[in-house]
């Protein structure tokens, strides 16, 4: 993969095999074509440099990619556009990485700050983080079991 300019910090399939998404410390989340190994859309507006390891990810369906960033903000695209539909703030520190659960309409990301944030998700609103809704899962550091405060 020679479009990228600094080293790959994640890299995920889609469902189907034929699209691969790739973060790297050049600042930018690409889209490719399996088939051809070619780019097919370069998402940008979050931060990663050379200092953390960030990854992106593929959102519930086709219609999403996520990411988290150096400034503590995870960053929502259009998969279509690569347009940024969201912001989401809540972490203090770098947001590491990203977890779609479909079933549940959660995305959790994890931070530097030794935070987890949930977020709820529907297709039709942005999302909300689950802190502004009472989760426990929000309220301080989380190191392997909830432990609701």
């Amino acid at each position: 993969l020679r479009s990228h300019l600094g080293e790959l910090t994640s890299i995920e399939l889609s469902h189907n095999g034929m699209q691969m998404l790739t973060s790297s410390k050049d600042n930018s989340v690409r889209l490719w074509d399996v088939r051809t190994a070619k780019p097919l859309r370069c998402f940008k507006g979050h931060q990663n440099t050379s200092k953390n390891f960030v990854r992106a990810r593929f959102g519930p369906g086709k219609g999403l990619v996520a990411s988290g960033s150096e400034d503590g903000v995870v960053y929502l695209w259009d998969a279509e556009t690569a347009v940024v539909k969201q912001r989401l703030a809540g972490h203090s520190d770098v947001a590491y990485d990203v977890q779609w659960n479909e079933q549940l309409s959660l995305l959790a990301s994890c931070s530097h700050d030794g935070t987890v944030r949930t977020w709820h998700y529907e297709a039709t609103t942005p999302l909300v983080c689950s802190d502004d809704l009472g989760d426990p899962w929000t309220r301080g550091n989380w190191a392997g079991a909830a432990t609701p405060s």
